[in-house]
């Protein structure tokens, strides 16, 4: 009589391997760099990554085709969904609450203008590009919870020298602005219906690795607080002969800590965002902490 173990064995061995060849195609990492600045503030920026690469992805990028997604693992489905149905080849989209100081704080880390913005370049496949751009809108606008419905034709342009492709574009198409939109919309409100969904895309719930420190109330107390979506095709070799699909979720504010009473800035994670770092995120692949106090001319007395 055969054996059970053996055939166990060898049937486990065999989707261990499928799942290492699949693990290996996505990519997640989480990053936080704080930088204290000449005018007392803190600047925390978070950053989360996700790749995904694939023959077929490869294909659809350098051939500019749409995309069609299968098997997922690390990149989140709903967004997924939004991209292949509506023919996305890179997407920004940034929900922004008060202004940068430049002035005061330097230079962010990504610029982003007050309340929604959103840019977009389609594949050339794309048939009514208006059509497609007004249900991509509609489908964003549940997707984050956001007043994105406001866009419409009146504050809709094609930019002919400005927002370029960010990844992978051969001059034809970077050059031509019929494949992409451009909206803004200065008065819309970010809340707290914003960061939920945009915290589901990520691999990790909400309770694991540097997310589980985007409480609200710090957020939204915030002199800036700036949500963003970066989706791009981007290069996995120098020759770029190999192309894989690159979402940035990007987090940006700008805090005041309490000084202590010898005048001194104190501050502490738990401080910052009142809540601890206790588990990490076991699928990232990197997960660090930056803290930058090189360029703000920052004394340790104020």
């Amino acid at each position: 009589m055969m054996s059970v173990r053996p055939r166990c064995v060898a049937v486990c061995s065999v989707w261990l391997v499928l799942w290492v060849l699949v693990a290996a195609d996505n990519t997640f990492t989480e990053e936080l760099l704080l930088r204290p600045l000449a005018s007392g503030h803190i600047h925390s920026h978070f950053e989360f990554t996700t790749t995904w690469s694939s023959p077929e992805i490869s294909d659809a990028i350098h051939n500019y085709r749409d995309f069609e997604f299968a098997h997922y693992d690390l990149f989140p489905r709903a967004l997924g969904e939004v991209v292949e149905r509506y023919h996305v080849r890179e997407l920004h989209l940034s929900l922004t609450q008060g202004l940068w100081r430049h002035r005061k704080w330097g230079y962010p880390v990504v610029d982003a203008p007050p309340g929604a913005q959103l840019w977009v370049w389609f594949t050339p496949t794309t048939d009514d590009l208006d059509q497609t751009w007004r249900d991509l809108v509609n489908a964003l606008s549940g997707l984050i919870c956001a007043s994105l419905n406001f866009i419409d034709s009146t504050n809709t342009v094609s930019p002919e020298l400005s927002y370029r492709p960010q990844g992978v574009a051969d001059p034809w198409y970077a050059s031509n602005s019929s494949y992409m939109r451009y909206a803004a919309l200065p008065r819309e409100n970010v809340c707290t219906e914003n960061l939920t969904p945009w915290k589901k895309l990520l691999p990790c719930d909400a309770q694991s690795g540097l997310v589980a420190l985007l409480h609200p109330g710090p957020l939204y107390t915030a002199h800036y607080h700036s949500l963003s979506l970066h989706l791009r095709p981007s290069c996995q070799d120098t020759e770029c002969r190999s192309a894989q699909l690159e979402l940035v979720q990007a987090l940006s504010l700008v805090q005041l800590p309490d000084t202590s009473a010898e005048g001194y800035q104190d501050w502490t994670l738990h401080q910052l965002f009142l809540v601890p770092l206790i588990y990490s995120c076991p699928l990232a692949n990197i997960s660090r902490i930056y803290v930058d106090i090189t360029d703000n001319e920052v004394s340790s007395k104020k």
